[in-house]
């Protein structure tokens, strides 16, 4: 996701310097951890927050639409204002804001560890708590749940904490870069006749999934136990290759390089951690605002390619989601202190994000699915945009007034308590 550098390398390496900060110096044993440390840190509150409005508008559309279908069309296309909205969406926001997320989550592996609070043993703990969760979110609510993902994934970065910053970025940088490269090469092998990408290599499970409209049949009139059912199927099918009877080289690659992203993302986001890039972000407007305009005339590049130049829509998606989620961190990290009032709700959702996040899902399950209204498929992107905006609005409001008596969202606070297996009292602010 660091594009940004990278196109900075034809421009000399005085540039570099003057984006990079200095490489901050250990910290002192007569100091704990540094101020910004010592609590929570607002600008990534409010990033943090700014990015969940962007998954609440990908996340219901994405909701109400197939698994396997999620980004490239979604569900409930009914007239030419749902094709521009669902459009639209998909070029600007779709896959640009997970990598916020992702890039977020390394950082805050980062600031764990460097609190000193968090043991090999608790952070482990910690995450095999998140993967309980995410469990019980994709059985009870939603087959597009993404902790499950986080807390494996995490479990292997916990071991890269101890790196040094540039090996960080060197693995980073070769899973962003180079692994992604993996789909799109062997398509072409095979177009060449050099490879076989269809050619079955590991066994499946054989699973036989549904016809499109049984799925959404189910979903939008079928029990608990069939959406149950349901979900399982769509969750096998979309988050790994082993839903068919064989799995291929071509869907090996495909699955390899969006986990390959998101592990990437997060051993950049403890990279800029340790990088102090965190601390600098919007408090220094110059170096923001460089970063932005390399950022984002990158970004609106891979969007033209991508978009505008035939066959090149697979090959670039990583790259373009990746570079315009940068460009949307450096324009929230310059437009948020010119916004007081947004902002401040900006942070009260980043400090409850894993309650906001569950709420949105249980509140889409509510909309779209049996158990609540059946709206699956009868309404499309135009009608969940307000929708979408509105859920925000609420959740901002009701995080903005449970910020003013506790300090923790009431998901954070179970989740503190079951880590460290007592009843935490909900901190009063």
């Amino acid at each position: 996701m660091d594009l940004a550098r990278i196109a900075l390398a034809s421009h000399g390496r005085e540039v570099w310097r003057r984006l990079t900060p200095m490489q901050p110096s250990p910290a002192s044993p007569t100091h704990s951890a540094p101020p910004a440390l010592a609590g929570r840190i607002a600008a990534i509150d409010a990033l943090r927050g700014a990015a969940m409005l962007g998954i609440m508008l990908v996340n219901f559309p994405t909701m109400n639409t197939m698994a396997g279908e999620e980004t490239t069309a979604y569900g409930g296309m009914h007239h030419a204002l749902d094709r521009w909205v669902g459009a639209l969406n998909m070029a600007l926001l779709n896959g640009k804001f997970y990598p916020i997320f992702a890039l977020l989550f390394g950082l805050g592996l980062f600031l764990s560890d460097r609190t000193g609070e968090r043991t090999p043993r608790l952070a482990a703990r910690r995450l095999g708590l998140l993967l309980g969760i995410g469990l019980l979110h994709l059985t009870l609510v939603w087959w597009g749940d993404i902790l499950v993902v986080y807390a494996l994934l995490g479990l292997l970065a916990l071991p890269c904490l101890g790196w040094p910053p540039g090996r960080l970025l060197l693995a980073a940088l070769g899973l962003l870069l180079f692994i992604p490269a993996l789909a799109p090469l062997l398509a072409l092998l095979e177009h060449l006749d050099v490879v076989a990408a269809g050619r079955v290599v590991l066994p499946g499970l054989g699973l036989t999934l549904p016809t499109p409209e049984a799925a959404a049949a189910t979903y939008a009139h079928g029990s608990f136990r069939e959406m149950l059912h349901q979900r399982s199927l769509d969750y096998l099918s979309d988050f790994t290759p082993f839903a068919a009877t064989g799995v291929t080289p071509g869907q090996l690659a495909g699955y390899g390089a969006y986990y390959a992203q998101l592990l990437g993302l997060f051993l950049l986001g403890i990279w800029a951690g340790k990088r102090g890039l965190h601390e600098r972000l919007g408090a220094d407007s110059a170096w923001t605002r460089r970063a932005f305009w390399f950022a984002a005339p990158a970004a609106a590049l891979l969007t033209g390619l991508r978009y505008g130049v035939r066959g090149l829509d697979g090959a670039l998606s990583s790259y373009q989601g990746n570079a315009l989620a940068l460009a949307w961190i450096l324009a929230f990290a310059l437009l948020l202190p010119a916004w007081p009032r947004a902002r401040q709700a900006f942070e009260a959702v980043g400090r409850l994000s894993l309650s906001a996040y569950l709420a949105h899902t249980v509140v889409g399950s509510l909309l779209l699915y049996g158990t609540g209204l059946g709206l699956y498929g009868r309404i499309g992107p135009a009608a969940l945009l307000p929708i979408s905006l509105a859920t925000y609005a609420l959740a901002a409001w009701g995080a903005v007034l449970w910020s003013r008596r506790f300090s923790i969202g009431p998901a954070e606070w179970a989740w503190r308590s079951l880590l460290h297996g007592r009843r935490l009292p909900l901190r009063t602010r």
